[in-house]
């Protein structure tokens, strides 16, 4: 059975994208603007929208663990937006070119963007944090905050 949801009148919708899990999907559109949904069974409903692309949004959607939302613009850039703030985190430009596509790795914090002249290829997060060894300690970063961990105290 389908069931047709009417969701915007909006100008043009470019790209459409499902949370994994949530009962929640992002939008791109012609307004520049990426927008975030809810719905159910029977309607569907804009929740935010995320601001500051500067030209078209081509593709939006979620990195493989559904903690950031990422889109694609015809203003060059990437934008990493935050799934609960709809704040945006990073933004990658490539100057000279439009971005069309994306793609998300199932498992892995890769995605590759699809532009006039190819694709390029981004990581997302360090899969180790960086650190230096001194004597008998190691500073590191972990959940953005600088650590001290001190052999002898241990």
């Amino acid at each position: 059975m389908l069931i047709i949801v009417p969701i915007c009148t909006c100008l043009g919708v470019n790209w459409v994208s499902f949370h994994p899990t949530l009962p929640v999907l992002v939008s791109s559109s012609d307004d520049h603007q990426v927008k975030v949904w809810r719905f159910d069974e029977d309607s569907a409903w804009e929740v935010d929208c995320c601001i500051g692309h500067h030209a078209q949004v081509s593709c939006v959607m979620f990195n493989s663990q559904a903690s950031f939302i990422l889109s694609a613009s015809e203003d060059g850039s990437v934008r990493v937006w935050d799934v609960v703030k709809r704040t945006c985190l990073e933004s990658f430009h490539h100057e000279n070119d439009k971005l069309w596509s994306l793609a998300v790795h199932p498992s892995e914090s890769l995605f590759a963007v699809g532009h006039d002249s190819g694709l390029m290829v981004f990581k997302l997060e360090r899969e180790r944090p960086p650190y230096c060894v001194r004597k008998n300690h190691v500073v590191y970063m972990k959940d953005k905050q600088l650590r001290l961990l001190d052999f002898e105290k241990r």
